[in-house]
C-alpha cells in the first residue's frame, strides 16, 4: 500500500492538481523577492528619496523651467553663495 503525503503528493510542492502551479508561483515569488532585496541594497544612499534639495538646486530648477530670467538667477545665486 502506497502512503500519500498531503504536503508533497506526486512530487509537487503542495500536491494535488494545482501543486505544480502553486510551486512555480512560490519559486517565482521567492526569486523576485531576492532580486528586489539585492537591487535595493546595491542602490545605496545615492538614490535616497529623503534627500533634500539645496536652495541652489531649487534656484537652478526654477531657472531651467524659465520661471526666472538670467538676471534674477544671478542675483539670487550671489545672495545664496555669500
Amino acid at each position: 500500500m502506497m502512503s500519500t503525503n498531503c504536503w508533497m503528493g506526486n512530487g509537487y510542492l503542495f500536491g494535488g492538481p494545482w501543486g505544480m502551479i502553486i510551486g512555480v508561483i512560490f519559486w517565482l515569488f521567492l526569486a523576485y523577492g531576492a532580486f528586489y532585496i539585492i537591487t535595493y541594497l546595491l542602490k545605496g544612499k545615492s538614490n535616497n528619496i529623503y534627500q533634500k534639495d539645496t536652495p541652489l538646486d531649487i534656484l537652478k530648477r526654477k531657472y531651467a523651467k524659465g520661471e526666472i530670467d538670467s538676471e534674477e538667477y544671478e542675483k539670487r545665486k550671489a545672495i545664496l553663495l555669500s
